[in-house]
């Protein structure tokens, strides 16, 4: 879900950077920041820069949302674990 997530990110983020492009071309840089380099060092050098500038912030943009969900994931859990788990450290009374 997080992998999901992020991808709609990165896409969102693209819409700009992407708009003077071709069509086809345009999907496949708003679906990948790999594929988005390698189309902009294709490009004419300011429009190249500009799609490249975008994408490596678009998928840091993602990236970053994506530790944070990550992060309230793994404290949930660590909250839960804490409040539910049985401690063995503690003396059984009898």
């Amino acid at each position: 879900a997080s992998d999901v997530y992020k991808r709609q990110v990165y896409s969102d983020r693209m819409i700009k950077a992407v708009t003077e492009l071709p069509l086809d071309v345009a999907d496949t840089a708003s679906d990948s920041v790999g594929a988005a380099s390698q189309i902009a060092s294709m490009l004419p050098a300011e429009l190249g820069l500009g799609l490249a500038n975008s994408a490596k912030i678009a998928f840091a943009d993602a990236l970053g949302i994506a530790v944070i969900v990550g992060a309230g994931v793994a404290l949930i859990g660590s909250i839960l674990i804490a409040r539910f788990m049985p401690a063995h450290h503690r003396a059984i009374k009898k």
